[in-house]
């Protein structure tokens, strides 16, 4: 390879480490709500229902139009004793609907209902950006230690491996033995090549969900300022769990954005029956019209002006009235039933995430002192193993356990991380009320 080419590549690569962002869990947060394309396209919805709402409340004022024209006449027209071969016209008329069967006011409420909802799914999004991207950040956190997990344990594979070397060299140790200690180093290389494409794929989805280039650090979690959680969650009764999950559903019902959204649904569509029965009711408009008139052969303008009022009652074909009346029924039944089921849906995932949190903190209690006890059986058995007081298996059984109990600590604390994530937004909330609530129940 040239010089050049490889100074070429030198630099892009520093280039690259110079725009490389360091991330924090909060900075992520911050990224995902300025760039992520699920939350901007909610936000202009909301500008998008907020025009639409000051579009019909413009249908209740006047409505105004004016006219001009010029009219050519060939041949020449006969106006009484004149001929004229021109007539120019301008006027304005103004009509103000007065009452068409409430269509106009309630359209107007309705709109108002839109962007009720268009606020309540934006909020909806930002909770599920700010639960998605600590989703992704955990992940990536989580896939991170793992490897690192691994790579120590591949170290510690290729230390047995030098031992078994030598004792085999020595006759200490048979050939299927030492193979078996071989087989382990290679599992083990396998392993973290596997993990590690792993972490990559996640740091490319949390790159993508923040719509930035490169990563730098990522900042790891304390699980410190989680060990108060932990704390409380620890050895609660079976009665003090359905106290704090009833306490965390009845705050969720008051806060939670598609509970608000089906509530609104239905008001919407008690809005629609009443406009619907208004097709049966008459229409009233009044207007206003001035208009000036001119032939060629006049001096001046001629002009006149009237003034109307106009209503109009459905007779015939009435069917259509009716069917849209039912229909306007039959859909608010649909949104009663919508409620029901939303409520049911946020009810049983509320409830299930706080089990799942009850259930991780017991596991990261249980796997940290599994943890412990793994380490130290596989310390002593490495001893044992230069000893020749073990053999082989025994060594690899005891290496699987520690890593298994490593592991499974590690995936219990990003677990735990996760349904709290996953808790807060099924509360539709950002803010840590958590601990408030349990600390009521408890």
């Amino acid at each position: 390879m040239k010089k050049g080419a490889v100074l070429t590549i030198i630099l892009l690569l520093f280039s690259a480490s110079l725009y490389a962002l360091d991330l924090t869990l909060e900075l992520a947060k911050e990224l995902a709500l300025k760039n992520y394309p699920g939350y901007l396209s909610q936000i202009e919805a909301l500008k998008s229902a907020q025009s639409g709402r000051w579009n019909a409340y413009a249908s209740l004022l006047p409505s105004a139009s004016l006219n001009v024209s010029q009219t050519r006449y060939n041949p020449d027209q006969t106006v009484g004793v004149n001929k004229a071969d021109k007539l120019n016209t301008y006027g304005f008329s103004i009509t103000q609907p007065i009452f068409n069967g409430g269509k106009i006011w309630l359209g107007a409420c309705m709109q108002e209902d839109v962007v009720k909802i268009s606020k309540e799914n934006l909020r909806m999004a930002k909770l599920e950006t700010l639960a998605g991207v600590e989703t992704q950040y955990f992940s990536v956190l989580l896939n991170q230690q793992l490897m690192k997990i691994a790579e120590l344990n591949l170290e510690s594979s290729k230390t047995n491996l030098e031992i078994a070397q030598a004792k085999y060299d020595a006759g200490l140790l048979s050939k299927g033995e030492y193979l078996q200690i071989q087989a382990e180093k290679t599992n083990k290389t396998v392993s973290v090549l596997q993990i590690k494409n792993l972490y990559q794929t996640n740091k490319m989805t949390l790159l993508n969900y923040l719509q930035i280039g490169s990563i730098g650090t990522i900042e790891p979690v304390d699980s410190t300022d989680y060990s108060e959680l932990l704390q409380r969650l620890q050895n609660l009764s079976i009665a003090q769990i359905d106290s704090i999950s009833n306490s965390f559903v009845q705050y969720g019902l008051e806060h939670s954005p598609a509970i608000a959204m089906s509530n609104i649904a239905i008001n919407t569509s008690k809005k629609s029956l009443l406009m619907a029965g208004g097709n049966f009711l008459p229409s009233v408009n009044l207007s206003f019209s001035k208009n000036w008139i001119k032939y060629d052969f006049m001096n001046d303008y001629d002009n006149s002006e009237s003034i109307t009022i106009s209503a109009s009652l459905p007779i015939f074909p009435i069917i259509d009235n009716v069917t849209s009346f039912t229909q306007a029924h039959h859909n608010m039944k649909k949104t009663q039933y919508d409620y029901q089921y939303t409520e049911d849906a946020v009810v049983t995932g509320i409830k299930g995430q706080f089990l799942n949190l009850v259930s991780y903190t017991n596991s990261i209690v249980a796997s940290r002192a599994s943890r412990a006890q793994a380490g130290e059986t596989y310390a002593q058995m490495q001893e044992y193993f230069a000893q020749g007081m073990i053999s082989a298996n025994d060594l690899n059984s005891a290496q699987t356990l520690y890593l298994s109990t490593q592991n499974q600590y590690v995936q219990s604390l990003y677990d735990f991380l996760g349904a709290r994530s996953a808790l807060l937004q099924q509360l539709g909330t950002e803010k840590n009320i958590i601990i408030k609530i349990i600390e009521k129940n408890i």
